[in-house]
């Protein structure tokens, strides 16, 4: 008598389909979750471009050299009247000495600005800029700074004296009646750019003074 193996058809009781079912379901849920996911780290980064795009640039402070736009010096003058210097009022260009009254450089070059000072009628307006107040008055008294072509000018804005560099001295800038740097000369002037100057400005210079000697200590 042959023996009857069981037979196995499709199932009856609905286990597989059901197992088929659920894990149908749980790939399309899973891709659901990615696809959410995914729309929210691209709005997320769409979101961080737009702030950034919004912030405004950091401004870069302008290299001061010939063209650069130079800005309207406003500060005050030593009586504390507000002081508001306009390149095109005469028709000639400004130049601008920037000075300290505690700068050793700037002492040794005060001859030089005094030639500027007495040669400058009908050539330039002579602009003197102190990056401070403190102990100018009796400076520029010491100096005779002062003259119908002449302003003395300080308390300018800190952001301008950092953003144009202004705030080494001696430094003389040369601003055309349209406002835009024509020339730079940095610190005292000495030999070449003393000659320089002179051949630029129509001037004639009489140099640094020599650094005066120090008194020796007491042995």
């Amino acid at each position: 008598m042959k023996p009857r193996w069981p037979a196995f058809g499709p199932a009856t009781d609905g286990s597989v389909g059901a197992r088929a079912t659920t894990g149908i379901l749980f790939v399309f849920l899973s891709l659901s979750v990615a696809c959410n996911v995914l729309l929210a780290w691209k709005a997320i980064s769409w979101h961080r471009i737009a702030l950034a795009g919004a912030r405004p640039a950091a401004r870069r402070p302008p290299v001061l050299g010939v063209g650069t736009a130079f800005p309207q010096i406003v500060g005050k003058h030593l009586d504390g009247s507000a002081a508001a210097i306009r390149y095109g009022d005469a028709n000639l260009p400004t130049v601008i000495y920037v000075l300290s009254p505690h700068c050793v450089w700037c002492s040794r070059n005060r001859v030089n600005l005094g030639a500027l000072i007495k040669q400058g009628g009908g050539k330039f307006h002579l602009l003197c800029l102190s990056v401070t107040g403190d102990g100018l008055r009796e400076y520029a008294e010491r100096n005779h700074i002062s003259g119908p072509n002449v302003d003395l000018v300080f308390d300018v804005s800190p952001g301008v004296l950092s953003d144009y560099q202004l705030t080494a001295t001696p430094q003389t800038i040369v601003v055309s009646p349209e406002g835009k740097v024509l020339k730079v000369w940095q610190g005292a002037y000495q030999t070449d750019s003393q000659r320089e100057i002179e051949r630029f400005l129509g001037v004639q210079l009489p140099g640094t003074i020599a650094e005066e000697a120090r008194p020796s200590k007491a042995m």
